[in-house]
């Protein structure tokens, strides 16, 4: 007889006794898999949409509640600019205007400069996506999906006429009308900053209503009417607080989008926090489960290693057999988990998409197979090891001792 067949024979004989180590290990191993995955394909969302954006190294300035004495006009943005790691500073303005078309009743809109800090991503757009704030062109829009109540969804692609105001005294004013083209729809339920009903357009587009209502010429705007709130953008993440520290220095009001996403980094870290938990249950559950199978080799297969050492097996021989049965039984459990774990991980993975993150991607590949492969070893590792004493005692009985047992029965 083989030693291969010893093992197969002893192997499928432990299967039959032990299924219920075999189940809750696999369960374990299974669920590990799905929490890996999940702070896998987290962490790659987080990387793609929150760290590295252009949001995420955005710093919010605002004169309006800093006091007296901060104007953020054409000559302070352009001294912002030469700061050290700011790459670009952006103005942010308001201004309203309606859709003359009835069929729209929608109220009040505001044209808003893209600026891409805090902004809601376009749900539908023609082309190309205008998600850079340099993407839109004059006179082209990208409106609310809903706004009063009203369904804009249709004015996609369309050419709206818009009514403004012109101010031609102090106190009085004229509409004025323009044409927007609907590049772009927005999901009104985001909740941006920039308040419900703001349509986005280019910034010389902002500017202009804006001057026409104050009465000066677009090219002098920022030179004679300061701009409310201006965003800068940093040219790393790490600097972020640098440049958040020398502009409240100057007497702004500051923030970051890297506070408004701080509960996300956690999130991940509590999915990272319980897969590391279930990893070392498992771990534990399987070291425990190996000494346990060890004592068993001692108290019941006594005579089976007797008899193996009677034949001629010697004591390095029966040790590689139990510890090879041992290790194919955890590869089988860990195997059975991750077929598991994948299978329940596709699940998650379909429902999150379908019902909370629609642009999730599917995760790396390389870091779960990684994965994959360490959680399939970990029950055979954590058996062996946990099982190194037990055999060593087991297979050091001397063939008289088993054999005297077996007389004995």
């Amino acid at each position: 007889m083989n030693d291969r067949h010893i093992i197969r024979r002893n192997l499928c004989a432990l299967l039959r006794v032990s299924r219920a180590p075999l189940v809750f290990t696999a369960l374990g191993v299974a669920f590990a898999l799905v929490c890996v995955t999940a702070t896998v394909t987290l962490l790659a969302y987080a990387q793609k949409n929150i760290s590295g954006a252009s949001a995420n190294r955005s710093v919010e300035i605002d004169s309006v509640q800093s006091g007296e004495g901060v104007t953020l006009d054409d000559r302070t943005l352009s001294e912002i600019a030469d700061l050290p790691d700011v790459e670009a500073v952006r103005p942010w303005l308001q201004e309203g205007f309606l859709l003359v078309d009835q069929d729209y009743p929608a109220g009040v809109l505001w044209a808003t400069p893209r600026t891409g800090y805090g902004q809601p991503p376009v749900t539908d757009h023609l082309g190309e996506e205008p998600m850079a704030p340099d993407d839109l062109g004059d006179n082209e829009v990208i409106l609310p999906d809903q706004a009063s109540g009203v369904d804009l969804s249709a004015l996609l692609g369309d050419t709206v006429e818009v009514e403004y105001t012109i101010a031609t005294g102090p106190e009085t004013g004229e509409p004025g009308y323009t044409e927007f083209r609907v590049v772009g729809l927005y999901d009104s339920g985001f909740g941006a900053s920039d308040g419900p009903g703001s349509a986005y357009v280019s910034l010389s587009t902002v500017r202009e209503l804006v001057a026409a209502r104050q009465m000066v010429a677009p090219e002098d705007f920022g030179a004679r009417v300061a701009y409310p709130k201006a965003v800068v953008e940093v040219s790393e993440e790490e600097a972020v607080l640098d440049v958040q520290r020398v502009l409240a220095e100057q007497g702004f009001a500051v923030s970051s989008m890297q506070s408004l996403t701080s509960e996300v980094p956690g999130s991940v870290r509590l999915v990272q926090a319980l897969t590391w938990v279930l990893i070392a249950a498992v771990t534990v559950y399987c070291a425990g489960t190996g000494a346990s199978f060890g004592a068993d080799v001692v108290r019941n297969r006594r005579k089976e290693i007797g008899l193996l050492k009677a034949v001629g097996f010697s004591r390095r021989r029966v040790s590689r057999l139990l510890r090879a049965e041992l290790v194919s039984f955890g590869a089988l459990t860990g195997v059975a988990g991750a077929v598991l774990g994948a299978l329940l991980s596709g699940v998650v993975f379909a429902v999150a998409r379908l019902a909370v993150f629609p642009e999730l991607a599917p995760p790396p590949a390389a870091p779960l197979l990684a994965a994959s492969t360490a959680l399939i070893a970990l029950p055979a590792v954590s058996l062996y090891m946990g099982s190194l004493r037990q055999l060593r005692v087991a297979t050091s009985l001397p063939a008289d001792d088993a054999l005297r047992d077996l007389r004995a029965t």
